[in-house]
Order: structure tokens, then sequence, then C-alpha cells
């Protein structure tokens, strides 16, 4: 509770309520990309139908293939 009443009118300040947007947005990216890595990866172990479709989606494979590659990148540079 503290922590907001002493951070909260920094935030009203317009080059910080504009950063915070922006991290917000990043983060958001990155949560919904995990999400869509997640749920292919399940979706290939328990269906095969998706795994088939899988098998022609370029996205599909970038994804699964890069993804631990970013997040370390992320990890490493954060």
């Amino acid at each position: 509770m503290l922590l907001k009443r002493v951070i909260s009118p920094a935030t009203k300040i317009l080059v910080l309520k504009q950063v915070n947007a922006i991290f917000g947005g990043i983060v958001r990216l990155l949560v919904a990309y995990l999400f869509v890595f997640a749920g292919v990866n399940l979706l290939l172990v328990f269906s095969e139908p998706v795994r088939t479709q899988y098998q022609d989606s370029y996205v599909a494979k970038y994804i699964i293939k890069s993804a631990p590659a970013q997040i370390d990148h992320v990890v490493d540079n954060a």
C-alpha cells in the first residue's frame, strides 16, 4: 500500500507514463508469445490433426524452434 502511494504520483508524469505504457506493452507481447508457444506444444502432444497442420506451417515451426533461444536472450539481457 505504501509503495502504491509513492509510485502512483510518479506515473502521472508524462515521460514516466509513456515509458510505463511501452514496457507494459512489451510485457503483454511476451506473455502472449509464451501462451502461444505453450498452447502449440500442448496441442502437438495430444492432437494428431494439429500435428499434421504443424508440419505445413512455417510460422508454428518458427515459434516452436526459436522461442527457447529468444527467451534465454531476454532473460540474459534483463
